[in-house]
Order: C-alpha cells, then structure tokens, then sequence
C-alpha cells in the first residue's frame, strides 16, 4: 500500500500568500489612480521627443514643456471653438433626421400616463440638471489639470532619470541596461501614440474632403468619427462607413450617392492599408492589426473605454519586457 504523504505549509507561505492577496486588493481598489499614472506616463512618453528637440534650441526643460502645452492648449481652444459646434449642429440635424418618428409612434402605444411622469420629472429635477453640468464640467476641468501637472512632473524627472536609476542599481553598468529598457518602451509607446494620432488626423481630413466633395450633409461629425475609429484596424473603417452610407440614403434622392460614398470609404481604406499606415508607421512602434483588435476587445471587457485605449500601450510594454528578460538570459546587450 502506497504511504499517504502529508503536504507542510509554512508559516512564510501564508504570509506571503495573505500579503500578496492584500496587495491585489488594494490595487484594485487604487485602479482608478493607476490607470491615471499610466496616462500621465503615455502622454509624457509622447511629448518628451518633442520637449528634448526644444532643449537642444538652448531653451530650459520648464520653458521648453511650457511651450507645448500653449500649443496643445492653443490646438485644444481652436478646436473647440471652430469643431464643436458645427458638429453640435450636424449632429442634432443627422439625428433629427433619421427616421424616429416611427419608434416614437410605437412607444406611444404603451400604457404609461407620460404626462404624470413628466410633470414628476419637471418638478424634482429642475435644478439637478443644471448642478450636474456643473459638477461635470469642474471634475473634468480638474481631472484634465491634474494630468497637466503629473505630466510636467515626469516630463522634468525625464532627464534625472540616470541619477535614479544610479540609486536604485548602484553603479556598475546595471543602471545602462534600465536606462536602455526604459528608452526602448518610450520608442515604442511614443512612436504609436504619435503614429496613431497622426494616422486618425489624416484619415479624418480624407474622409471630410471625399464627403464635402460628394456634398454629403454631416461630413464633419462622419469625419469625426472615422478617425476615431481609425484606432481599430480594418474593422474600424468599416464601422465607420455605415452610418455615412445611411446618411447618403435617407438624405439624398439619388440612390448612386450611396454607391460614390462607399466608393470613397473603400478608397480611404486601400490609402490607409497600402500608403498612409506603412509611410506613417516606418518610425513608429506599428503593432499586428490582430493583436490591436484582440488587446481592444480584452480591455474593452476588463474596464471599459480606459482599458481598450491602454490595451495596446500595456501590449507594448510587456512586448518590451519580455524581450529584455530573453536578452538578460541569451546574455545580449
């Protein structure tokens, strides 16, 4: 008969498996924060090429980082004062112009006294509305701040990074090594964060030039959205080309305007595959439009918008980490 065996656990097991516990927890429950962090992290990532170049003008750091964020700022306020709102308008005229009144007609049908509901609506929230724009508009205002000065805190610390790294691993050539680990992930993640945003301008400008051409009513705020969704290869164009293609159909009375709008949304897409996204991305970090799609859709699960947008950047650095552990043990530089 086989001896039963007995499995010890030692007290040090437990405690680091009660500690390890508790640390998970308190990260999830500081999730919000470090999600922020990693923001401030990519965007200072992003900006330091741009902040490096000032300096070599013989400008100081401070000055140099003051002088993107006018320009960020100046971009920010042009936008919002010649963008938004003729797509305030083009989007309230394109959404009073699909075909509602059907489904409103519909709803009707059902039992409900809506004039009872809305007179209890008018009376309860006739201030809550007004109190929640503001409570809204200052936390972004405050959230938008407090990256602002996260940001310019790493971006200043950028520079000292060789004195920490010095602390923390002495000197005796380990701290080159973390210095190169950490210029490597901010090529990459810098490299995609600017490829892509140059990528979503370029394709949005296309796109408004092909529908103002074609005189397609709403082609600012269907611009808008193709290049938001140039973000998600492939399938991003093809989302985004639906409800222009429903627009030139209930719009326009000549069905082949819905035939030049596809036309222009599939020539959009053979630039971008074939010219656009190889020229735009031959500096940059360019990542498999399958692993893009796969790390949006799993952040997309876990969190929500903030982790489908920090899916690919978390993509990259583990990409960059797990090659530096191959080299550590290949013995490679």
């Amino acid at each position: 008969m086989k001896k039963s065996q007995t499995i010890e656990i030692s007290h040090r097991t437990i405690l680091f498996s009660v500690f390890f516990l508790i640390g998970l927890y308190i990260l999830f429950l500081l999730r919000d924060v470090i999600i922020g962090l990693f923001i401030s992290v990519l965007i200072a990532t992003a900006l330091n090429p741009a902040v490096n170049r000032l300096e070599k003008l013989r400008l100081s750091r401070p000055f140099a980082i003051m002088i993107i964020y006018a320009l960020i700022l100046t971009t920010i306020i042009f936008m919002a004062g010649t963008i938004v709102p003729p797509l305030i308008t083009q989007t309230n005229y394109l959404i009073e112009s699909l075909p509602l009144a059907t489904i409103t007609s519909q709803l009707q049908l059902l039992e409900v006294n809506l004039e009872n509901i809305q007179l209890i609506t008018n009376q309860l929230g006739s201030v809550a509305p007004l109190l929640r724009v503001l409570s809204t508009t200052f936390s972004g205002l405050v959230t938008f701040f407090t990256f602002a000065v996260i940001t310019f805190y790493i971006l200043m610390e950028r520079k000292n990074l060789h004195k920490h790294l010095v602390l923390l691993f002495g000197d005796d050539g380990q701290e080159a090594r973390a210095e190169k680990f950490v210029n490597r992930i901010e090529h990459r993640i810098g490299g995609w964060v600017r490829g892509e945003a140059a990528l979503m301008l370029i394709v949005g400008f296309i796109t408004y030039i092909g529908l103002r051409l074609l005189n397609i009513p709403y082609a600012l705020p269907l611009s808008i959205l193709a290049g938001l969704l140039e973000l998600i290869p492939n399938i991003g164009p093809t989302i985004s080309a639906i409800p222009a293609i429903l627009t030139s159909l209930l719009t326009s009375h000549n069905p082949l305007t819905a035939l030049f709008v596809t036309a222009l949304y599939i020539l959009v897409q053979q630039l971008e595959n074939n010219l656009i996204v190889p020229r735009v991305m031959k500096s940059a970090a360019g990542v498999h439009p399958l692993i893009t799609i796969i790390c949006i859709v799993i952040g997309l699960r876990l969190t929500g918008i903030p982790g489908a947008i920090l899916a690919v950047p978390i993509f990259l650095v583990s990409q960059v980490t797990y090659q530096e552990f191959t080299n550590l043990k290949k013995g490679l530089p």
